[in-house]
């Protein structure tokens, strides 16, 4: 091929790309090296080093990258160094350097990639993956990530799940077993089995031991996370102690003044009571403090209605009316649930009395008498803010990254570990002609499609596969 060509295909490339001297200078450089620096081949050729491009405070890692490939003879292949290249204005842009030797001759070919978007993604990473652990380390209840295969292993878990299990420390806890802190072992195989059986475990009560072999009760929730094998990598899951909780229905404190008593020192936990017409006839001082109302207030003339929004009293009004075939209204909307199953459990919204709002856990069960008579409800209410905020923070994140991959100027996509399609953006919709909306969401190999017209692994698959599958596919 004459030299001309080579000439031009090296001119028009689309990556900055220079040649550089034995002494550092440059000897050429292409068009998009010079979009990228700001300065023309006239200011640049035969004048400057291109250690002079390299920001200062970067200029010791670039001389020890190019040690390398003086060391290595100009032949071994090293991986691009990230620094920051300083243009003819004086601004400093993210760049992956990557230098390599010409056969034959003593000059080394310098190529640059931008990589500003790379660096705001990092940047975006660090910053969600500190505001998740944060959030998650202050959380009242306990979070943690463990093995599924017997006898489980715990990988990680946040500072309340220690405290709650009574180890010094992470590092203590993280030497113990999964199954060691069953009560019964039997319980573990039945949490297994409905993990594996319904996908997700949910409010899964069960009696948990601590360090110095005391038990305790707990609620807990987990679903798996899956490799694209459909093989369980590991368990994400929450764990609620439910002492205080359990303390209230096997005493039965309600009932007379000394409950009274207790009920005011159950640390976190908002209780109240009403008769069966739904008045209020207590009102623990936690929930007092929570919502910023006197019991004078409150006892004897209000119901637990005014402290829901009506748009939630009304949500649940409709579906309960659809339920029942008849209307469901007022005070009703907890008590019918109740009649029906027994107890009553879900997500709320509380409205405290300076407007701030409060999201809640709510068990709403009926107080039996001992001569079997219905004496009112029971209302235990515990906080979860916190962990809604939490949820939030995830899809506050997610809206973020998704946003910065779909506007890349480069055809971007993702896989997640099962191999469905969550990220598309707009420069793929262009290329591939299929809108992101149709193809979100979708696996077996679905985006395979617009490149070969049938369904194959492509490099993206080969990322997190096994040895063994790479030889299948060949």
């Amino acid at each position: 091929m004459p030299a001309e060509i080579y000439r031009d295909i090296f001119t028009h490339a689309a990556v900055a790309t220079a040649l550089i001297d034995k002494d550092g200078k440059f000897f050429f450089i292409n068009r998009k090296f010079e979009q990228l620096s700001g300065w023309s081949q006239e200011e640049i050729e035969d004048t400057l080093s291109w250690r002079d491009l390299v920001a200062p405070e970067d200029r010791e890692k670039a001389v020890r990258y190019s040690g390398e490939l003086e060391k290595s003879g100009g032949q071994a292949s090293i991986a691009p160094c990230t620094l920051d290249l300083r243009d003819k204005t004086g601004r400093h842009l993210p760049i992956a350097l990557s230098l390599r030797q010409v056969p034959e001759t003593q000059l080394v070919i310098m190529s640059l990639t931008d990589n500003s978007v790379q660096k705001r993604l990092e940047e975006m990473l660090r910053a969600n993956e500190n505001r998740y652990r944060t959030l998650v380390e202050n959380l009242p209840v306990g979070v943690y990530r463990s093995k599924l295969e017997q006898p489980g292993g715990f990988l990680w878990a946040n500072a309340a799940l220690v405290r709650m299990y009574g180890y010094d420390s992470l590092d203590e806890l993280l030497k113990n077993p999964v199954l060691n802190s069953y009560a019964n072992p039997e319980d573990r195989q039945r949490f297994i089995h409905e993990l594996e059986t319904a996908g997700s475990v949910r409010n899964f009560e069960v009696l948990q031991k601590k360090k110095d072999g005391s038990t305790f009760r707990v609620r807990v929730n987990a679903e798996p996370k899956k490799n694209r094998e459909g093989t369980t990598e590991w368990v994400e899951g929450t764990v609620e102690d439910l002492t205080a909780e359990r303390a209230l229905s096997d005493a039965g404190l309600w009932k007379n003044r000394i409950g009274g008593t207790a009920l005011d020192s159950t640390a976190g936990i908002c209780i109240c009571t009403t008769d069966c017409n739904g008045t209020l006839t207590f009102i623990n001082r936690v929930a007092i403090q929570a919502l910023g109302y006197t019991a004078d207030e409150l006892i004897g003339t209000k119901t637990p209605l005014v402290f829901h929004p009506e748009s939630e009293l009304t949500a649940r009004s409709r579906i309960l009316s659809e339920e029942a075939g008849r209307l469901i209204t007022g005070f009703e909307i907890f008590s019918w649930p109740v009649a029906e199953s027994g107890y009553d459990e879900r997500e709320w919204t509380w409205v405290c009395r300076d407007k701030k709002t409060l999201s809640i856990n709510l068990t709403v069960t009926a107080m039996i008498t001992d001569s079997g008579e219905q004496a009112g409800y029971l209302f235990v209410a515990k906080e979860i803010t916190e962990m809604k905020q939490l949820e939030e923070a995830f899809r506050h994140a997610n809206l973020q990254m998704s946003g910065v991959i779909y506007n890349l100027p480069d055809a971007t996509f993702a896989i997640d570990h099962e191999g469905r399609v969550i990220a598309w953006n707009r420069a793929m919709e262009n290329i591939t002609g299929v809108k992101a909306v149709d193809i979100l969401g979708k696996g077996n190999f679905e985006y395979a499609l617009s490149f070969y017209g049938s369904r194959r692994p492509m490099l993206i698959d080969l990322i997190t596969a096994p040895d063994e599958k790479i030889q299948e596919w060949g």
